[in-house]
């Protein structure tokens, strides 16, 4: 005759309360299906099977919590990366768009420089009567 644990399902393991619920499955069959068993044993082992299955559902509730926890640090932290670059990226942005306003007034000195060189030419070559390369070719 098979013994109840009396911390049955609730003081033992997994493992354990397994092991009891097919202990009382093989009784309830070696009874050949005496009313008596039955009534004894399947309400144990429907305690037992829920035993087991709130254990599995504590077990995935603390690892999906833990997962969403992960991830939420790992959300921040690519906001953080995200907002960093950003910052980085403006300030980039900032010193090429004063690069090249610097450019842009180098070019213009230069430009103009250019200009009153091509003046300065030109009023030379009408004080000299000078024709440009162009004159002697024809």
């Amino acid at each position: 005759m098979t013994t109840i644990n009396s911390q049955y399902p609730h003081g033992m393991k997994d493992k354990e309360i397994a092991e009891a619920i097919k202990e009382y499955s093989i009784e309830i069959h070696n009874s050949k299906a005496n009313i008596n068993t039955v009534m004894q044993f399947s309400p144990l082992i429907q305690l037992g099977q829920i035993e087991l299955q709130g254990r599995q559902t504590k077990r995935v509730t603390t690892l999906s919590i833990v997962v969403s926890i992960v991830s939420l640090l790992i959300a921040g932290l690519a906001l953080y990366v995200s907002l960093s670059s950003s910052r980085v990226s403006s300030q980039w942005e900032e010193s090429q768009i004063n690069l090249l306003r610097e450019l842009k007034i180098e070019t213009s000195n230069i430009s103009q420089k250019l200009e009153a060189t091509i003046k300065a030419t030109k009023k030379i070559y009408k004080q000299e009567k000078i024709l440009p390369r162009e004159s002697y070719q024809s």
